[in-house]
């Protein structure tokens, strides 16, 4: 075999080598890839259970915002109740 030859099967090895090596790196870039989407979707259904955790602690402040203006309006009625039940109690005696 020439010197030529060897040579040229030499880098005919050494660019298979490559070839594989740069299937292998494709190789653990597609499973990186992968990987990347898998922890997206778990952060879209983290942010779901978040999303559903605000829109459940806006329901509940409403309902106690709701229980407060009734409580007021509660209180004010008997307020108004009692400052007229004086004011004819004190038109009478």
């Amino acid at each position: 075999m020439s010197f030529f030859g060897l040579n040229n099967a030499t880098n005919g090895i050494v660019n298979a080598t490559n070839g594989i090596i740069n299937s292998i790196n494709g190789i653990f870039n597609d499973i990186n890839g992968i990987v990347k989407a898998i922890y997206a979707i778990f952060e879209a259904i983290n942010g779901i259970f978040k999303a559903k955790k605000d829109i459940r602690n806006a329901i509940y402040g409403s309902f106690k915002a709701i229980h407060s203006i009734v409580n007021g309006l509660k209180n004010g009625m008997n307020g108004l109740n009692n400052a007229i039940v004086e004011a004819i109690y004190d038109i009478v005696k």
